[in-house]
Protein backbone atom coordinates (compact mmCIF):
# COMPACT_ATOMS: atom_id res chain seq x y z
CA UNK A 1 0.00 0.00 0.00
CA UNK A 2 1.24 3.48 -0.57
CA UNK A 3 -0.24 6.42 1.64
CA UNK A 4 1.13 10.08 2.61
CA UNK A 5 2.96 10.78 6.04
CA UNK A 6 0.43 11.86 9.02
CA UNK A 7 -2.30 9.53 6.79
CA UNK A 8 -4.10 7.04 8.94
CA UNK A 9 -3.13 3.60 7.05
CA UNK A 10 -5.64 0.78 7.31
CA UNK A 11 -5.08 -2.56 8.37
CA UNK A 12 -7.95 -5.85 7.48
CA UNK A 13 -7.00 -9.26 8.80
CA UNK A 14 -8.02 -11.70 6.42
CA UNK A 15 -6.79 -15.19 7.96
CA UNK A 16 -8.66 -17.62 8.50
CA UNK A 17 -8.22 -21.23 10.66
CA UNK A 18 -9.57 -24.88 10.29
CA UNK A 19 -13.19 -25.56 11.39
CA UNK A 20 -12.99 -25.78 15.43
CA UNK A 21 -10.32 -23.75 15.47
CA UNK A 22 -10.76 -20.22 16.93
CA UNK A 23 -8.69 -16.84 16.82
CA UNK A 24 -7.91 -15.97 20.23
CA UNK A 25 -5.53 -13.20 19.41
CA UNK A 26 -3.81 -10.41 17.23
CA UNK A 27 -0.56 -8.39 17.45
CA UNK A 28 0.34 -6.41 14.55
CA UNK A 29 4.10 -4.84 14.31
CA UNK A 30 3.56 -1.84 12.10
CA UNK A 31 7.69 -1.94 11.60
CA UNK A 32 8.03 1.32 12.91
CA UNK A 33 8.39 0.40 16.99
CA UNK A 34 4.70 0.41 16.94
CA UNK A 35 2.10 -2.23 17.09
CA UNK A 36 -1.75 -3.18 17.90
CA UNK A 37 -3.83 -6.54 19.33
CA UNK A 38 -6.74 -5.00 17.18
CA UNK A 39 -8.25 -6.99 14.72
CA UNK A 40 -8.49 -4.13 12.09
CA UNK A 41 -6.03 -1.27 13.47
CA UNK A 42 -5.70 1.90 11.67
CA UNK A 43 -1.69 3.32 12.25
CA UNK A 44 -0.33 6.82 11.33
CA UNK A 45 3.25 6.77 9.99
CA UNK A 46 5.33 10.28 11.00
CA UNK A 47 8.53 9.06 8.78
CA UNK A 48 8.27 8.67 5.25
CA UNK A 49 10.10 5.25 4.25
CA UNK A 50 8.89 1.71 3.63
CA UNK A 51 7.75 -0.44 6.23
CA UNK A 52 6.96 -4.13 6.76
CA UNK A 53 4.33 -5.26 8.60
CA UNK A 54 3.74 -8.33 10.50
CA UNK A 55 1.00 -9.96 11.93
CA UNK A 56 0.66 -13.08 14.71
CA UNK A 57 -2.30 -14.52 15.05
CA UNK A 58 -3.01 -16.41 18.25
CA UNK A 59 -5.07 -20.01 18.18
CA UNK A 60 -6.39 -22.44 20.23
CA UNK A 61 -7.20 -25.94 19.46
CA UNK A 62 -6.67 -28.07 22.29
CA UNK A 63 -3.55 -25.88 22.77
CA UNK A 64 -1.88 -22.48 22.00
CA UNK A 65 -0.83 -22.18 18.19
CA UNK A 66 1.33 -19.29 16.85
CA UNK A 67 0.81 -18.20 13.36
CA UNK A 68 3.62 -15.17 11.73
CA UNK A 69 2.75 -13.75 8.56
CA UNK A 70 5.74 -10.81 7.49
CA UNK A 71 5.23 -9.11 5.02
CA UNK A 72 8.15 -6.76 3.64
CA UNK A 73 7.91 -3.73 2.14
CA UNK A 74 4.27 -3.61 3.01
CA UNK A 75 3.44 -0.12 3.17
CA UNK A 76 5.51 2.83 1.27
CA UNK A 77 5.37 6.47 3.04
CA UNK A 78 5.67 9.31 0.88
CA UNK A 79 6.55 12.83 2.27
CA UNK A 80 4.15 15.66 2.01
CA UNK A 81 4.76 18.65 0.45
CA UNK A 82 5.19 22.02 3.00
CA UNK A 83 1.95 24.39 2.10
CA UNK A 84 3.30 27.99 2.40
CA UNK A 85 2.49 31.51 0.80
CA UNK A 86 2.28 35.35 0.90
CA UNK A 87 0.51 38.15 0.14
CA UNK A 88 0.87 41.89 -0.74
CA UNK A 89 -0.83 43.47 0.48
CA UNK A 90 -2.59 42.48 3.40
CA UNK A 91 -4.48 45.64 3.90
CA UNK A 92 -6.06 47.73 1.05
CA UNK A 93 -9.09 49.28 0.35
CA UNK A 94 -12.01 48.24 -2.50
CA UNK A 95 -10.46 50.65 -4.92
CA UNK A 96 -6.90 49.04 -4.88
CA UNK A 97 -7.58 45.20 -4.36
CA UNK A 98 -5.29 43.69 -6.69
CA UNK A 99 -3.69 41.18 -3.90
CA UNK A 100 -0.47 39.33 -5.49
CA UNK A 101 -0.55 35.92 -4.41
CA UNK A 102 3.41 34.22 -3.66
CA UNK A 103 4.22 30.67 -3.62
CA UNK A 104 6.75 29.16 -1.05
CA UNK A 105 5.50 25.89 -0.65
CA UNK A 106 8.21 22.99 -1.00
CA UNK A 107 8.02 19.99 -2.32
CA UNK A 108 4.66 20.47 -4.24
CA UNK A 109 4.12 19.86 -8.11
CA UNK A 110 0.87 21.63 -8.16
CA UNK A 111 -1.22 24.76 -6.73
CA UNK A 112 -4.58 25.48 -5.74
CA UNK A 113 -5.76 28.97 -4.30
CA UNK A 114 -9.29 29.42 -2.89
CA UNK A 115 -9.39 33.11 -2.60
CA UNK A 116 -12.33 33.57 -0.02
CA UNK A 117 -14.53 35.41 -2.16
CA UNK A 118 -17.35 33.89 -3.96
CA UNK A 119 -16.18 30.52 -6.17
CA UNK A 120 -13.26 32.52 -7.39
CA UNK A 121 -9.96 30.42 -7.44
CA UNK A 122 -6.56 29.74 -9.07
CA UNK A 123 -3.95 26.81 -10.23
CA UNK A 124 -1.16 29.19 -10.95
CA UNK A 125 1.27 29.56 -8.21
CA UNK A 126 1.85 33.09 -8.42
CA UNK A 127 -0.87 35.09 -9.36
CA UNK A 128 -2.75 38.50 -9.14
CA UNK A 129 -6.58 38.37 -7.68
CA UNK A 130 -8.82 41.28 -7.40
CA UNK A 131 -11.12 41.25 -4.59
CA UNK A 132 -14.45 42.40 -5.38
CA UNK A 133 -15.83 42.53 -1.66
CA UNK A 134 -14.81 44.44 1.36
CA UNK A 135 -14.03 42.66 4.96
CA UNK A 136 -11.76 40.41 6.05
CA UNK A 137 -10.81 37.09 4.07
CA UNK A 138 -8.65 34.30 4.76
CA UNK A 139 -7.27 33.13 1.44
CA UNK A 140 -6.46 29.36 1.51
CA UNK A 141 -3.63 27.43 -0.39
CA UNK A 142 -3.19 23.66 -0.97
CA UNK A 143 -0.06 22.51 -2.06
CA UNK A 144 0.23 18.97 -3.89
CA UNK A 145 3.29 16.90 -4.39
CA UNK A 146 3.85 14.01 -7.32
CA UNK A 147 1.82 11.16 -4.88
CA UNK A 148 -1.11 13.07 -4.25
CA UNK A 149 0.02 14.28 -0.83
CA UNK A 150 -1.47 17.43 0.19
CA UNK A 151 -1.06 20.00 2.43
CA UNK A 152 -2.86 23.37 3.48
CA UNK A 153 -2.47 26.83 4.59
CA UNK A 154 -4.04 29.98 5.17
CA UNK A 155 -3.41 33.77 5.26
CA UNK A 156 -5.17 37.08 6.25
CA UNK A 157 -6.15 40.03 4.68
CA UNK A 158 -8.51 42.86 5.21
CA UNK A 159 -10.05 45.66 2.46
CA UNK A 160 -11.57 48.51 3.56
CA UNK A 161 -14.72 48.85 2.11
CA UNK A 162 -14.83 52.21 0.60
CA UNK A 163 -12.07 55.26 0.77
CA UNK A 164 -12.16 58.46 -0.85
CA UNK A 165 -9.21 60.88 -2.02
CA UNK A 166 -8.62 64.97 -1.14
CA UNK A 167 -5.60 66.75 -1.96
CA UNK A 168 -3.79 68.31 0.63
CA UNK A 169 -3.50 72.06 -1.24
CA UNK A 170 -4.78 73.73 -3.85
CA UNK A 171 -3.96 76.37 -5.60
CA UNK A 172 -6.88 78.48 -7.27
CA UNK A 173 -4.71 81.00 -9.15
CA UNK A 174 -6.06 80.26 -12.87
CA UNK A 175 -3.75 78.16 -14.28
CA UNK A 176 -4.16 74.64 -15.67
CA UNK A 177 -2.84 72.87 -12.89
CA UNK A 178 -5.02 72.55 -9.26
CA UNK A 179 -7.73 75.55 -9.88
CA UNK A 180 -10.34 73.49 -7.22
CA UNK A 181 -10.86 71.06 -4.36
CA UNK A 182 -12.94 68.04 -4.61
CA UNK A 183 -12.62 64.54 -3.30
CA UNK A 184 -11.68 61.79 -6.07
CA UNK A 185 -13.43 58.35 -5.72
CA UNK A 186 -13.71 55.27 -7.82
CA UNK A 187 -16.64 53.90 -7.10
CA UNK A 188 -20.46 55.53 -6.85
CA UNK A 189 -21.73 57.45 -3.55
CA UNK A 190 -24.69 57.93 -2.60
CA UNK A 191 -26.46 61.01 -0.54
CA UNK A 192 -23.16 62.84 -0.71
CA UNK A 193 -22.36 65.92 0.98
CA UNK A 194 -19.08 68.19 1.06
CA UNK A 195 -18.94 70.70 3.94
CA UNK A 196 -15.78 73.32 3.90
CA UNK A 197 -14.92 75.41 7.14
CA UNK A 198 -12.67 78.27 7.44
CA UNK A 199 -10.49 78.56 10.85
CA UNK A 200 -13.18 80.91 12.52
CA UNK A 201 -15.33 77.17 11.92
CA UNK A 202 -17.67 79.50 9.35
CA UNK A 203 -19.20 77.38 6.34
CA UNK A 204 -17.59 78.46 2.98
CA UNK A 205 -18.54 75.77 0.49
CA UNK A 206 -21.52 73.67 1.23
CA UNK A 207 -22.65 70.88 -1.83
CA UNK A 208 -24.67 67.93 -2.63
CA UNK A 209 -23.24 66.96 -6.12
CA UNK A 210 -20.14 64.63 -5.65
CA UNK A 211 -19.04 66.06 -8.94
CA UNK A 212 -19.06 69.82 -8.02
CA UNK A 213 -15.72 71.09 -7.04
CA UNK A 214 -14.73 74.20 -4.51
CA UNK A 215 -12.65 76.71 -6.39
CA UNK A 216 -11.82 78.34 -3.15
CA UNK A 217 -14.33 81.55 -3.19
CA UNK A 218 -17.07 82.42 -0.67
CA UNK A 219 -20.53 84.25 -2.12
CA UNK A 220 -18.32 85.19 -5.22
CA UNK A 221 -15.19 86.36 -3.62
CA UNK A 222 -11.78 84.83 -3.03
CA UNK A 223 -10.92 83.46 -0.04
CA UNK A 224 -7.83 83.92 2.07
CA UNK A 225 -5.22 81.72 1.94
CA UNK A 226 -5.20 79.27 4.83
CA UNK A 227 -5.96 76.13 6.00
CA UNK A 228 -9.97 75.14 5.62
CA UNK A 229 -11.66 72.08 7.25
CA UNK A 230 -13.48 69.90 5.03
CA UNK A 231 -16.10 66.97 6.25
CA UNK A 232 -17.67 64.30 3.52
CA UNK A 233 -20.67 62.80 4.22
CA UNK A 234 -21.71 59.73 1.82
CA UNK A 235 -23.46 56.71 1.54
CA UNK A 236 -20.90 54.06 -0.02
CA UNK A 237 -21.42 51.25 -2.39
CA UNK A 238 -22.48 49.34 0.28
CA UNK A 239 -25.31 51.76 1.29
CA UNK A 240 -22.82 51.75 4.62
CA UNK A 241 -23.08 55.93 5.92
CA UNK A 242 -18.89 57.27 6.01
CA UNK A 243 -17.74 60.50 6.80
CA UNK A 244 -14.43 61.91 6.24
CA UNK A 245 -12.62 64.75 7.36
CA UNK A 246 -9.66 66.44 6.62
CA UNK A 247 -7.82 69.64 5.89
CA UNK A 248 -7.11 71.84 2.78
CA UNK A 249 -4.30 74.42 2.22
CA UNK A 250 -5.62 77.10 -0.51
CA UNK A 251 -2.42 78.88 -1.83
CA UNK A 252 -1.85 81.65 -4.00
Amino acid sequence: DTVCVNTPTHFTDTSSVNVGNTITGRNWNFGDGESSTLSDPSHTYTTPGSYSVGLTIYTTEGCIDTLNKFFQDTVVIHPSPVSKFDVDPKKTDICHADITFSDLSSGANSIFYWFDDSTAFSNEANVIHTYQTSGWQRPMQIATNQWGCKDTSYQELYIEPFVIYAPNTFTPDGNEFNNDFNALFALEVYEWELRIYNRWGQLVFLSNDPNEKWDGSYNGVMCQPGQYIYQATFKNPEKEIQVYKGTVNLLK
